[in-house]
């Protein structure tokens, strides 16, 4: 089988109702877009639950129709810690994962070459659908909004691609 390689570009737009993963009751998202294991990042949002990403576009290479395509939310988490001796700062990263999106097949995005902008659940690593802000005032009864984004797809040929 032939198969040419392509780029998938992922394009964020907002994501709404995100589950509190700071101390201060807040989150600091960015999307992190995986093809096999090649990774890409978007900017990130410092504290909110409903970040717009604006439709910021965030591109990957696809080798091969058996890469798998993951689209998740991350929270960024730095931590800066005072050597009290050398009163040097040290910084460690202690990103958490938000949520997955659950996303058309490689094989389907390729067939269509796009797929407008949907809407997509969040999914904890169990597969569970995640609720997000449960500690806000709602009616008695009334469950928690789920932890959702907006995303699109496009599939382009890299030889079809133009370089800017």
């Amino acid at each position: 089988r032939l198969f040419v390689k392509v780029d998938v570009t992922v394009r964020a737009f907002r994501a709404r109702d995100l589950p509190k993963m700071d101390k201060v009751g807040s989150c600091d998202p960015y999307v992190k877009v995986t093809v096999g294991g090649e990774s890409s990042y978007s900017r990130v949002l410092f504290n909110t639950l409903n970040p717009d990403f604006g439709g910021e576009e965030v591109e990957v290479g696809m080798q091969s129709m058996a890469d798998t395509l993951t689209v998740a939310v991350w929270d960024f988490d730095e931590l800066k810690v005072l050597d009290s001796q050398t009163r040097k700062v040290s910084v460690y990263r202690q990103d958490q994962i938000v949520g997955v999106a659950k996303v058309a097949s490689l094989k389907e995005l390729i067939e269509k070459g796009e797929l407008g902008r949907q809407t997509y659940n969040l999914y904890d690593e169990e597969g569970q659908v995640i609720e997000g802000n449960k500690h806000v005032h709602r009616r008695r009864g009334e469950k928690a909004p789920l932890a959702r984004i907006d995303l699109a797809f496009t599939v382009v040929p890299k030889h079809l691609r133009e370089d800017a």
